[in-house]
């Protein structure tokens, strides 16, 4: 059996598309939505602040991944 991942990027601009589409108040209640933690949230979405290139680089992987290669400890440096 194969196991997917979510990529990070498709994450982080879903949830900004549901806070900024008012399908949730803010991240606390997206988290709620969700079952996750807030801070789960708050790392997702700080993606979004990382330069233009690295987020394409990204987003390259696709948005279904058979392994975790796109995380975000391998590009925090």
């Amino acid at each position: 059996m194969v196991r997917y991942y979510r990529n990070p990027m498709y994450l982080a601009r879903e949830y900004q598309e549901m806070i900024a589409g008012g399908k949730t108040r803010n991240q606390a209640d997206l988290a709620r939505q969700l079952d996750i933690y807030r801070a789960r949230v708050d790392q997702v979405l700080q993606l979004l602040e990382w330069p233009a290139h690295v987020q394409r680089k990204i987003e390259r992987f696709g948005n279904q991944m058979t392994n975790r290669l796109a995380s975000k400890r391998k590009y925090r440096s």
